[in-house]
């Protein structure tokens, strides 16, 4: 259920943590709570930071890509600095060509038809939430079965 959290809108995270942590008699539940309230609600991480609910980036999986990519062409585990540096310059030389192709109105690359309909699923599940045709319980159990059985 934490997982879905994210989905929520901010508004409604810390009541939505408050409502899981419902059996305060198993130990480890209230550990956890304790742990994702110090850390990801009022700690360094506030949800502001993390949130996905007005969003279409779900995951930081560009980010994964883009450092998978370099570890490649690196092609080792410590590079010395003027080899990394150039990767760096080459890479960036690469970006700017991107950035302004997009500019010109070239198309992004597609994305897979998997992610599309997941993201379509989540759209459609977020608007049912903000009509209200879901409750807070509904929403994040069904956030969670598209996420894990996607």
């Amino acid at each position: 259920m934490l997982m879905a959290i994210a989905f929520l809108p901010v508004r409604t995270v810390f009541m939505a943590l408050k409502d899981a942590t419902v059996c305060r008699e198993i130990p480890e539940v209230m550990s956890l709570a304790l742990y994702y309230k110090s850390t990801w609600l009022s700690g360094e991480y506030p949800p502001a930071m993390w949130n996905v609910h007005d969003t279409d980036i779900r995951t930081n999986n560009r980010v994964e890509s883009w450092h998978s990519k370099l570890n490649k062409i690196v092609g080792r585990q410590h590079p010395n600095v003027h080899v990394l540096v150039n990767i760096l310059r080459e890479e960036q030389a690469q970006m700017e060509i991107s950035l302004n192709r997009a500019r010109l109105g070239a198309r992004p690359p597609s994305r897979r038809r998997k992610y599309r309909e997941l993201d379509e699923r989540l759209m459609r599940l977020r608007e049912m939430f903000r009509q209200g045709d879901m409750t807070t319980d509904e929403f994040l159990t069904s956030v969670r079965h598209i996420v894990h059985h996607h």
